[in-house]
């Protein structure tokens, strides 16, 4: 029998007790804890320095000099660790005690969504009148709903069947009709009720839909508890790669929709039974994470997915029993790396709509983009890598409160000023924040178009972290925790890899399709970050053309505003299926002229 060490983990809302083996990291062992999520963007490889804990008591391995240097200015010697690189000793009488924050927060929603009417509403709720039982006419309760329908089928759950006796009493019944057939009998008082769901890599966003009406009553938005796993899809299919790895990603995505679907229901006043109806867009990865599907094929040449077309499920089958009588749909994608977050933008967009080319960009851990020319859609996936999303950031944080989400030259003694989410004190910077800060540093002359940052002591604004320049954003006066924010030279690097993996992108898009920079008529930016992001800013450090000032806006959180589009709107089905079945996907690893766009786009602009 192996020895076990037992292990309590505290955080700000409880605490949690297990067993655990001598030699397993901290981090592995906190991830098996349900309820706890810890930050880890590297996905416990130790780089990213984001995992920090504190051994209250307890022994662990003792602390390298490699994970000193990604802890915190001033954290040596006050017990704060990276949960992976500290490791349970196998001592008698060892007993652990741990604090973690546990579980990331709110995050910041997309803004700039806005939702349609329904051109062919799918749902409507119809009273029926239903006669009362008697022995001259023997037929079944459901045979005459179904004839007072008119319907030759139906749909409705086996939970709503034993409605029927009590509403035949009383003469009557409610019933929701999904694309004219009967989908559910309500009961007195209920409102039909769906979701809209967006699971991002980094956010998982959702919408409570009145089915009758068509409104959306409520959102919300979280950080994806995936993370702790790593914070790009790579790393995640590289721990689902065995059965107990899937599980682990599948149990924290569905137990979290389902907390969710309950908190958004009960917070407008609903029971989350009422819920009858999901829709679910995300990347290819993300629904075959949800899934439990293997998804390793997405990872290597030649990229297959399991499926990528549209799925339908029980609610049951994803364990969701808190919404029991839900009929569940995944929306379709085009390849691994273009999934149905995408075609659900695209559709939200009214992309393809146009008879002039349109360019479409998800600017996020992964950047999609996607060119209709007025008749043709191409479309390509960019490795942007998490900087976007603020996870490879030395100080970067999601769009969660206090994290940095602008910068600008002011009046201000240090000349610049800047905001955070919730208006805090500052905590890290997101990616709307750092986009910001590298235009900022090319306009004040403190950076070269190499990416190079000037020498400390140049400006009151540099500064040194370690070994490397560094440019502060907020300095520790006013910051959370007295803990300055700076933008290292590192975190530069980050910045020009991902803007020149977008840049490079539209630029193949632009020549497969034949479509000059200056043919293009608007460029819509969608996703939680395109949708924050200053559109001056990403011009000025080259991540968007300069002839795209004036046409560049965005639409908001596309994929979930498709979302609610494809369940409400019956029109939606062609929309969709002419979306991907005439997509021209472009493999950008293999194009010859990618790798020197590539390197030709590292180049900031010159001012």
């Amino acid at each position: 029998m192996h020895k076990q060490i037992p292990l309590t983990v505290v955080t700000p809302e409880s605490s949690h007790e297990t067993y655990i083996q001598p030699g397993t990291s901290l981090l592995s062992s906190i991830q098996e804890i349900p309820g706890i999520v810890l930050d880890a963007p590297c996905g416990g490889s130790g780089t990213c320095g984001k995992c920090l804990v504190e051994v209250v008591s307890g022994s662990v391995t003792p602390m390298t000099d490699e994970e000193l240097s990604l802890l915190p200015q001033g954290a040596a010697g006050k017990s704060l660790r990276l949960a992976c690189q500290a490791y349970v000793l196998d001592e008698d009488g060892n007993s652990l005690v741990v604090k973690c924050d546990g579980q990331p927060g709110a995050y910041q929603a997309a803004r700039n969504s806005r939702f349609s009417e329904p051109s062919s509403p799918r749902f409507s709720v119809r009273e029926l009148l239903l006669p009362p039982p008697s022995l001259q006419d023997q037929r079944s309760d459901l045979d005459h709903l179904m004839e007072q329908s008119k319907a030759a089928c139906h749909r409705i759950p086996v939970g709503d069947l034993d409605k029927l006796r009590t509403l035949r009493k009383q003469g009557h019944a409610l019933c929701l009709f999904r694309d004219g057939l009967p989908a559910a009998v309500l009961s007195t008082g209920e409102v039909p009720l769906g979701c809209a769901v967006d699971i991002g890599t980094t956010t998982v966003a959702l919408y409570l839909v009145d089915l009758a009406t068509g409104k959306v009553l409520a959102r919300k938005s979280e950080m994806n508890l995936q993370r702790t796993y790593g914070s790009d899809v790579i790393s995640r299919i590289r721990h689902a790669s065995d059965p107990r790895g899937r599980s682990a990603l599948k149990r924290l995505i569905t137990d979290q929709l389902d907390r969710m679907f309950c908190d958004c229901a009960a917070g407008a006043s609903f029971a989350p039974a009422w819920i009858r109806n999901v829709v679910i867009a995300g990347n290819t990865v993300m629904l075959h994470l949800l899934t439990g599907t293997d998804p390793s094929g997405i990872a290597e040449a030649p990229f297959i997915p399991v499926f990528t077309r549209d799925m339908h499920f029980k609610s049951c089958e994803l364990g969701w029993m808190s919404i029991p009588s839900a009929e569940i749909r995944l929306l379709p994608g085009i390849s691994s790396y273009v999934g149905a977050d995408i075609t659900s933008g695209l559709l939200a967009a009214s992309v393809c709509a146009s008879d002039k080319p349109v360019l479409f960009i998800d600017l996020g851990t992964n950047g999609e983009i996607a060119l209709w020319d007025g008749k043709r859609l191409f479309c390509c996936s960019t490795a942007a890598g998490p900087a976007f999303e603020g996870a490879s950031l030395s100080h970067g944080i999601g769009g969660v409160p206090g994290a940095v989400d602008s910068l600008a030259q002011s009046d201000d003694p240090r000349g610049i000023t800047h905001t955070t989410i919730g208006g805090v004190p500052a905590a890290g910077i997101c990616g709307s924040g750092v986009i910001d800060a590298a235009a900022l540093l090319l306009d004040l002359s403190l950076m070269e178009v190499t990416g190079r940052l000037a020498e400390v002591g140049t400006s009151r604004l540099m500064t040194a972290a370690g070994d490397e320049r560094a440019f502060t954003a907020v300095p520790a006066e006013n910051a959370h925790n007295n803990r300055a924010v700076l933008v290292t030279q590192s975190d530069i690097r980050e910045v020009q890899l991902a803007k020149a993996a977008v840049a490079a992108g539209i630029r193949i898009l632009l020549e497969t399709a034949g479509v000059r920079l200056e043919q293009v008529h608007a460029v819509r930016l969608a996703g939680g970050f395109g949708s924050w992001i200053n559109v001056t800013s990403a011009q000025r450090i080259g991540l968007l053309p300069e002839p795209y000032r004036g046409i560049a806006s965005s639409c908001g959180n596309t994929a979930g505003m498709g979302a609610v589009q494809a369940m409400l709107d019956s029109s939606s089905e062609a929309a969709l299926a002419e979306l991907v079945s005439s997509a021209h996907y472009i493999e950008l690893s293999s194009h010859p002229e990618f790798q020197q766009a590539y390197v030709e786009e590292m180049i900031f602009p010159q001012g």
